[in-house]
């Protein structure tokens, strides 16, 4: 029988990173949900799929472990696209060129973040099939494992986006991160205008954690593409049929049988989502703001649920962080035979 650890892990992530989403879904905060969304389901699922396959590696549920994958394939590119959001407004608001035009204006950004966080995702998720080169695989004590078929096509679709779109993160950050010293970039104007004494927190905590899944993202991503390299060399895509071959099959994988440095790779790329969702929990979860509205939220229970008197002194909701026509944050409080390396394919174990 194997350890509860893993299930329990994954279960408190989820419940800490689901405690900020009622006030940054009021304040329509797109990639900030989109990153709670998705971190979200990567913890419940990993927790779920932790119980069902504790101690096993039995073949059960396939069409849920489809689904399961699907959403955890485009949750490699929905937070990566999360952290690519946040840093591009960021990077806008500190420009002293800053306008609310073109992209920049309310309802285009958010478009713009729908695609980004939301539908790209989907579509991702979509492209994966082209290198799938098997139905998945089971890890005991883990689940189901996407399998990807190891080739220059897979690098292309699968791996390298998500590491160019990190590129893409890393300038808007570093050019937000230099505006910010600033003393008359627009954001340094906008914050001191608008007299909230949280509103320079958030911009800290935003660019925080931009910076933390971005390096966690490019980390793993890397570590992920360069063990691939080491453990198997590239198969040739020689034609759809060729790659998909046998593929409804389901590959089995005892912890036993496991080489030490592949189970350290499992264990490594499992742990990003628990531990992403602790980091964000730090940032947007334990704030002063932050006690407040877990402090409202507790008083709707004790009334619609608990049925008990309000309390008279429950604190108000948080103060909006910065609400004006030039800054707007408001509530912006993450190998087989036949080539297929799907215990690699990073956060989508």
């Amino acid at each position: 029988m194997g350890s509860a650890a893993p299930a329990v892990i994954s279960f408190i992530a989820t419940f800490l990173v689901l405690l900020p989403l009622p006030w940054h879904w009021r304040a329509r905060n797109i990639p900030i949900v989109a990153c709670i969304l998705w971190l979200a389901q990567g913890n419940l699922f990993r927790g779920i799929n932790a119980v069902i396959w504790r101690g096993s590696v039995i073949r059960k549920l396939s069409p849920y472990c489809d689904i399961v994958l699907q959403l955890q394939i485009a949750s490699i590119w929905g937070m990566t696209a999360s952290a690519f959001c946040i840093t591009r407004h960021l990077e806008a608001i500190s420009s002293p060129h800053y306008s609310t035009t073109g992209l920049n204006n309310p309802r285009n950004r958010a478009r713009f973040e729908v695609w980004m966080c939301v539908i790209s995702p989907v579509i991702f998720a979509g492209l994966h099939m082209v290198v799938q080169g098997h139905r998945f695989d089971i890890i005991e004590d883990m689940g189901p494992s996407p399998s990807t078929y190891w080739s220059i096509v897979a690098i292309c679709i699968y791996f390298l986006p998500p590491l160019i779109l990190s590129i893409g993160t890393s300038y808007y950050a570093g050019k937000a991160e230099m505006r910010s010293f600033q003393p008359y970039s627009s954001a340094s104007c906008s914050l001191n205008l608008a007299g909230s004494a949280h509103s320079d927190t958030y911009y800290i905590r935003l660019m925080g954690l931009a910076f933390a899944e971005l390096v966690g993202t490019i980390s793993c991503n890397a570590y992920v593409l360069i063990v691939n390299f080491r453990l198997s060399a590239l198969r040739p895509y020689l034609s759809w049929n060729y790659v998909h071959w046998d593929f409804r099959r389901v590959d089995q994988y005892p912890l036993a049988v496991l080489p030490s440095n592949v189970l350290f790779v499992y264990w490594v790329t499992w742990s990003f989502y628990p531990v992403s969702a602790i980091l964000f929990w730090s940032f947007f979860g334990i704030g002063e703001e932050a006690m407040r509205e877990h402090r409202r939220n507790w008083e709707w229970i004790r009334v619609h649920i608990l049925r008990l008197k309000p309390n008279t002194g429950s604190a108000r909701p948080p103060p909006g962080i910065v609400k004006s026509g030039v800054l707007d944050l408001e509530g912006w409080p993450a190998n087989d035979n036949n080539g297929n390396v799907g215990m690699f394919s990073f956060f989508a174990m």
